[in-house]
């Protein structure tokens, strides 16, 4: 239960991290590099995420950025610039993963592509957990705008686990199991 209210508490501080940082008070940390950088999760070019591990003996719960930018625009290096966060999320033995995903591009890639490569960098996650040393049912999202409405999408639809997928990655759920818009 501990455990538990560490990763909803640690929640609650990204979704308070975020907005503050563009107050500029605090100062901020240096850009910390991505444990494994542009890593591969479909097959459109944009779906590659980062990945920050926190240092555990033990598996880490996960939480994923999800960039905003109306579906338009926006690109996962958004989080890069936020230091604090993913400081904040290693030193309470949170890994944290941003990804990139399809944009419409004028009609090119409507809904719902955008959300299901959303789903598949969740489902690749947890098909990987074990390499990234990752608890596979401790997910949780943050993200403004678009990517607020992906990780809303994620937490409420239907899941799209296919369990006889030959497809390893698509046998995995798609859920996630805390939800931080902002």
């Amino acid at each position: 239960m501990k455990t538990c209210t560490r990763f909803i508490a640690c929640l609650a501080l990204a979704a308070m991290v975020l907005p503050a940082r563009s107050q500029g008070r605090a100062k901020r940390p240096a850009v910390i590099a991505p444990t494994h950088a542009d890593v591969v999760y479909g097959s459109h070019a944009r779906n590659r995420l980062d990945l920050w591990l926190a240092e555990s003996a033990k598996p880490t719960p996960l939480l994923i950025c999800i960039h905003g930018g109306g579906f338009m625009g926006g690109d996962k290096r958004s989080y890069h610039r936020n230091a604090h966060l993913i400081k904040s999320m290693l030193d309470a033995g949170i890994s944290v993963a941003a990804i990139n995903y399809r944009l419409t591009e004028g009609g090119k890639n409507p809904y719902p592509a955008p959300m299901l490569d959303g789903a598949r960098a969740v489902q690749f996650l947890r098909a990987n957990a074990k390499q990234y040393n990752l608890v596979k049912d401790r997910f949780a999202a943050t993200g403004g705008s678009a990517g607020g409405m992906m990780l809303m999408w994620l937490g409420f639809h239907p899941d799209l686990a296919q369990p006889d997928s030959d497809d390893p990655i698509l046998r995995e759920s798609s859920r996630l199991q805390g939800l931080a818009p902002n």
